[in-house]
């Protein structure tokens, strides 16, 4: 938006290191900048038509196709021209998408498109959760006694919602749950051909990906399930894996010309010895010399990384500026309405401000009331804006908002965490983690809930010394503890090692803490025949 002109590095206050810091000396013309069209990939696109093909007819052996491949490198550009070919053909589509701030929310991408299909706000209250999942269940005419008990632990929605649960536990209970979400995807695919697009699997969580592989399993014929993610996890045989590559010289050439087609060959090669044949680099360079004029790949200010598209995309103002470090610390994705909490800034300012960065290709619309930046590559470079103070205070306004939009109480717990701990109210991120631990019981993931406790422990850690710290740890070494003698025996040694640290925290001070330890140390010590500890803990 300005030409600047560089000034001698300074401190700043709350900073580290020196900050580079310019002179504005005057402001540019821009000019619309254009998308770039698909360049190279003939291997894979004739892979997708073949398949899409196969799966109209029904004669599709394996399901799977993978595209895998570093930030930028065009993986989301093909799993979407298969989304174009089954939309065109009137196909049913399902999402799931990974997030990096949910990497450790069991099932997260299937509760979210879950609840876009039924129509689910984020301020919707358990009752209305259950109602709209009965519909949507019915829909479909599967039997809503059999499958709303498996869906509405996913959902985040205990029986106090309104449901029978499920007489089932543990492992058991999961796999239940884990039927439940397959059944229900096939009947939302229908007997007709349809797509399943699993979207940055490297974001996914374990149970996610079980059901992404039980899809890939599915013989029949018609169902085409296309995935996309920096790294792979482990995929059924005939699974077809493409590893994208950067674009070759002559395709990268291609893709400029098709951006610019008057660039002069000198100003073509700058372009590609800076952005190393990665699609998105070159669209992001190419829009930024648009707007610069002819000149610029002269005078080698090309930007190197995406940090200078960036800052050329954004507005004037400081709404602008503020929106979208809340918004890239929210997530890829983000509700308007927790955006406009986040911020403070009523909904018709902060729609003014998400149309005029719409206009300047930071965001794109992701459904009503929702919106997503245009590459995930600018959100990992706008979460960097802020200074760390601010970055503290935008993370406790999210937490905080997250958790007074929950009506029912049960927002994501695992992300409230997140953001509690990078505002460094430590207390609550343990609280909060808890939380998701009781969650994940509920849906029989122990392993799950058992990593949600380790989490709360290592925010504990971060507290100053005191009798309410250790009355925290006390009480998630303990549920910890149980946890661990339920999921591998009364003789596991790692249960036995977190109540001897309630011990050693409890003192001699007579509690129900105390007696709960005893208790589980005595199991402990029969279980594994050490009858002369298991005495001296009981003269104790």
């Amino acid at each position: 938006m300005f030409d600047l002109e560089a000034q001698p590095p300074k401190t700043v206050k709350g900073v580290e290191s020196l900050i580079a810091h310019y002179h504005v000396v005057a402001e540019r013309d821009v000019s619309a900048s254009m998308r770039g069209p698909r360049v190279g990939r003939e291997r894979e696109l004739a892979s997708l038509q073949r398949r899409w093909a196969e799966a109209t007819a029904g004669t599709l052996a394996t399901p799977g196709i993978a595209f895998q491949g570093e930030g930028g490198i065009g993986k989301t550009r093909l799993a979407y021209a298969a989304v174009d070919m089954a939309e065109q053909a009137g196909a049913v589509v399902l999402g799931l998408f990974g997030s990096p701030f949910h990497t450790d929310v069991g099932l997260r991408p299937v509760r979210r498109m879950l609840e876009g299909r039924c129509g689910i706000g984020r301020d919707a209250d358990a009752p209305d959760r259950i109602r709209l999942l009965e519909a949507e269940v019915r829909r479909l005419s599967l039997d809503p006694a059999t499958v709303v008990p498996l869906l509405a632990p996913v959902l985040g929605i205990g029986p106090e919602g309104g449901y029978e649960p499920v007489g089932a536990g543990g492992g058991k209970l999961y796999e239940r749950i884990a039927e439940g979400i397959h059944s229900y995807l096939l009947a939302c695919l229908g007997t007709g051909p349809g797509l399943v697009l699993a979207e940055d699997m490297h974001w996914f969580d374990e149970d996610t990906t079980e059901v992404v592989q039980a899809l890939l399993r599915e013989d029949s014929g018609r169902l085409l399930v296309v995935m996309t993610g920096r790294q792979l996890p482990s995929l059924p045989p005939g699974t077809e894996v493409f590893d994208l590559k950067p674009l070759s010289d002559a395709e990268a050439d291609e893709l400029i010309l098709a951006l610019d087609p008057e660039m002069e060959p000198d100003a073509r090669r700058a372009v590609q010895e800076r952005c190393d044949g990665i699609p998105l680099f070159i669209e992001e360079v190419m829009a930024k010399l648009k707007e610069q004029g002819s000149d610029a790949a002269e005078s080698a200010r090309v930007p190197d990384t995406l940090y200078e598209a960036l800052f050329a995309r954004l507005q004037s103002s400081t709404e602008a500026l503020f929106v979208i470090e809340a918004a890239a610390l929210i997530g890829s994705r983000f509700d308007r309405g927790l955006l406009s909490d986040v911020v403070e800034m009523d909904k018709h300012q902060v729609d003014d401000v998400l149309r005029q960065l719409g206009r300047g290709r930071v965001f794109q619309p992701a459904g009503e009331t929702s919106w997503r930046f245009q590459h995930e590559l600018l959100r990992e470079v706008a979460a960097e804006l802020s200074p760390p103070s601010l970055r503290r205070r935008l993370h406790s306004r999210i937490a905080d908002a997250l958790v007074a939009a929950a009506a029912d109480g049960t927002p994501e717990w695992p992300l409230v965490a997140h953001h509690y701990g990078q505002a460094a109210r430590f207390d609550e991120a343990a609280a909060a983690y808890q939380k998701a631990s009781a969650n994940a019981r509920q849906r029989g993931a122990l392993n799950e809930a058992r990593s949600h406790l380790t989490r709360a422990l290592e925010k504990i850690e971060r507290l100053a010394p005191s009798q309410a710290r250790d009355r925290h740890e006390i009480a998630v070494r303990l549920e910890r503890g149980f946890l661990t003698s339920t999921a591998t025996g009364h003789a596991s040694t790692e249960a036995a090692a977190e109540f001897e640290r309630c011990l050693q925290l409890i003192g001699d001070e007579p509690t129900p803490e105390l007696f709960a330890t005893f208790s589980a140390l005595w199991s402990y010590y029969g279980a594994v025949g050490d009858l002369h500890e298991r005495r001296s803990w009981w003269r104790r």
